[in-house]
């Protein structure tokens, strides 16, 4: 089905896709094994918000069902009929038809262009609460998953110093921090 979908559109995003959806596949694996309930919400957190972008872009961008019910990643809590069922949905409706991320939809709706940056703050938001969890793995995993938003924000910082963008501009697309 994935090749299908691949000669169907002849996407290279489709591809993407594949690979993402194995990746995920094999993390919710390990997953269930370690019996941690902080790690498998947050492989499903992570998984339903690759389907949240992918669902705004499919909306915005391609406007075709069939490339998006072929992107969906199975494994979070918004189920593939969910998201069919909203993809004509008028925009001020969305934050209701998601619970759980009705911010972050509410967000992506008024500003698409920092949908990425509302989502991995929605993560980094879940990552907030493994502070509190002492001598567990959380921690660890907030710990590195709040240096990859740190070296994301230095892309930024950098990237937007070279390509000459004001430090508001700069400051409104880093990433919500750990601390």
């Amino acid at each position: 089905m994935h090749g299908e979908a691949y000669q169907k559109t002849k996407m290279p995003f489709i591809i993407d896709s594949i690979l993402d959806k194995e990746c995920f596949v094999h993390m919710k694996k390990l997953a269930v094994q370690l019996k941690n309930d902080f790690i498998l919400k947050y492989i499903e957190k992570l998984i339903d918000i690759t389907n949240i972008k992918t669902f705004f872009r499919v909306r915005k961008i391609y406007k075709d069902p069939y490339i998006f019910e072929v992107s969906y990643m199975e494994g979070g809590k918004i189920t593939l009929n969910n998201f069919m069922e909203n993809l004509d949905e008028e925009d001020q409706n969305l934050k209701y038809k998601f619970i759980g991320f009705s911010d972050t939809i509410a967000q992506a709706i008024d500003h698409y262009e920092n949908l990425d940056q509302f989502c991995d703050d929605y993560i980094m938001n879940y990552m907030k609460d493994a502070k509190l969890k002492a001598l567990t793995i959380e921690p660890i995993l907030a710990y590195i998953y709040a240096k990859k938003t740190e070296f994301k924000n230095i892309r930024i910082i950098f990237s937007g110093k070279l390509n000459q963008v004001t430090p508001e501009k700069i400051k409104e697309r880093l990433r919500e921090s750990y601390v």
